[in-house]
């Protein structure tokens, strides 16, 4: 009974400032208890969440989505540890913001913003109620990427003179989608929230992230991935185009930038733009590989062809 109770309160309270969004689940009701001196390690969600507090104190942590690739090391979405975020070597976040909840104060995290929560000592035990939903990004993303033409636009150019898709051809075209591509999105995007805010100024560096801070030796060794490898530039694939193939892959590079664009609000692009990453180079690898041979490959190839020889290094830091 008072389980239902609170729901209907809080679900009274949040629905006045909280819409539902188009597409999306309905609310869904989390019950949080915790023994004094518990404490959550930083992380974020995918999803929006309203907490309140029904007893004890609680200290909340919440840092915007911007802070995250600058002021934290984020697992990548296939580590067991996915969204949990470790502090870096850098100073706080300086948009961060903490405050202690009383019983009945609610705050609002929004999908992405890193937060943690500590019971204040001494305070007893702690009991709370969430509401959350997942945002429209989710249902789009799951949907978009199912879909290979979908995802990588220059696979719906049509076939002529008996062309077909060989590997060496799909190499060549995400080699010249991938670098078109960080440019366009930069370019469509509101400056408070440009790829060089979450991932530092240099124009790769969203590729570097990927290669040197997700998956880095510690997290390649706890998935079984081998250790970068040895050699370097040149890029080892061989990159040959056609004048039509390369055109094809800029503007398919364009399309996606509109889709981050027109379906993704600018807070949380950054959520779904590394899994994209991560999806439509995984395709450099041959068919049918075990998954932790897929990541080496593609990991190696944003490596050694993508990243110029001045940046792929693990010196090389997110301004």
């Amino acid at each position: 009974y008072i389980t239902l109770l609170c729901r209907y309160e809080l679900f009274n309270l949040v629905k006045r400032f909280w819409p539902l969004e188009q597409n999306c689940t309905t609310r869904r009701l989390g019950l949080w208890l915790g023994s004094e001196n518990t404490a959550s390690s930083p992380h974020y969600d995918s999803f929006h969440n309203a907490f309140l507090l029904l007893a004890g104190q609680k200290i909340v942590i919440l840092s915007p989505s911007s802070c995250s690739s600058k002021f934290f090391d984020i697992y990548p979405t296939t580590h067991p540890e996915a969204r949990q975020a470790k502090p870096n070597e850098k100073t706080n976040c300086p948009h961060s913001f903490h405050t202690v909840l009383l019983p009945g104060d609610l705050v609002y995290i929004p999908a992405g913003w890193i937060h943690t929560f500590s019971n204040v000592q001494n305070t007893g035990p702690s009991a709370a109620i969430s509401l959350t939903t997942l945002p429209s990004e989710f249902y789009h993303f799951s949907n978009w990427v199912q879909s290979p033409t979908d995802s990588l636009p220059f696979l719906q150019r049509p076939v002529q003179n008996n062309e077909h898709w060989s590997h060496p051809r799909l190499i060549a075209s995400i080699f010249y989608f991938a670098l078109h591509l960080h440019t366009q999105l930069d370019q469509l995007t509101e400056a408070k929230y440009a790829l060089s805010s979450f991932f530092g100024t240099h124009p790769f560096a969203a590729y570097h992230d990927l290669v040197h801070r997700a998956y880095d030796d510690h997290t390649r060794q706890s998935l079984g991935i081998p250790p970068r490898s040895r050699r370097r530039h040149p890029c080892p694939w061989s990159i040959h185009i056609s004048d039509q193939d390369a055109a094809a892959a800029g503007h398919a590079a364009f399309l996606v930038a509109h889709i981050f664009k027109r379906y993704y609000r600018p807070s949380l692009r950054f959520l779904y733009l590394a899994p994209y990453l991560e999806n439509i180079l995984s395709k450099v690898a041959p068919p049918r590989q075990p998954h932790n041979t897929t990541v080496a490959i593609l990991l190696d190839f944003i490596d050694l062809c993508l990243l110029p020889p001045s940046i792929s290094s693990s010196t090389f830091k997110s301004a």
